[in-house]
């Protein structure tokens, strides 16, 4: 008799602690990407992700996101998930997703670094470097019962330059050369 009381019990407790991590996940998780300023035509720079955690609740143990960019303005050379995470997928694929290895700690925190994108600009432009949720089960975060967690779409607007043109040596040369001459010729004259 007290082993079906425990029983009835334990599974009263997992049942509320399924719907109280339910009403949890409904809380929302921040993303931020970091704001570039202008940057010059083969510049590399590179722009971090972040999540930032509202509420206990929104601790998650893995996640899947998509990005986009205008591949004819920007070269996305390296993209590296963050140490608490590992990465299940080829994450230059156009997908990021991660997890965090075996046992998984659910993550919480405010400007928890989740991905960093290591760029190259190759030509001259306005372009948005967006991320967005992929399409399937499997998208966004999970907390760590496996149910979704929401949270807001981030963008950043990325500005490339022509970079200005400095004059090589060579360039200088031939331009103070006849300078020079024409200085010397004034002097011999006198």
């Amino acid at each position: 008799m007290n082993t079906k009381k425990l029983h009835k019990n334990f599974i009263l407790s997992m049942l509320l602690t399924f719907c109280f991590a339910s009403f949890s996940s409904n809380a929302n998780l921040i993303l931020s990407l970091d704001p570039v300023s202008d940057v010059d035509v083969s510049d590399s720079f590179v722009v971090n992700l972040f999540a930032t955690t509202q509420a206990p609740g929104d601790a998650f143990i893995a996640w899947n996101l998509d990005f986009s960019f205008d591949t004819n303005l920007l070269s996305l050379d390296s993209l590296t998930i963050s140490p608490a995470f590992s990465a299940f997928a080829n994450p230059l694929s156009g997908q990021v997703p991660a997890n965090i290895p075996f046992p998984p700690l659910p993550v919480s925190g405010i400007n928890v670094l989740l991905a960093s994108f290591n760029f190259t600009a190759l030509a001259s432009g306005n372009t948005s470097l967006s991320i967005s949720a992929p399409l399937g089960l499997n998208s966004g975060f999970a907390n760590m019962f496996g149910l979704p967690i929401q949270y807001n779409l981030t963008s950043t607007d990325v500005t490339v330059k022509k970079s200005a043109s400095v004059p090589e040596p060579s360039t200088w040369i031939l331009l103070l050369l006849p300078s020079l001459l024409l200085l010397n010729r004034k002097r011999s004259i006198k």
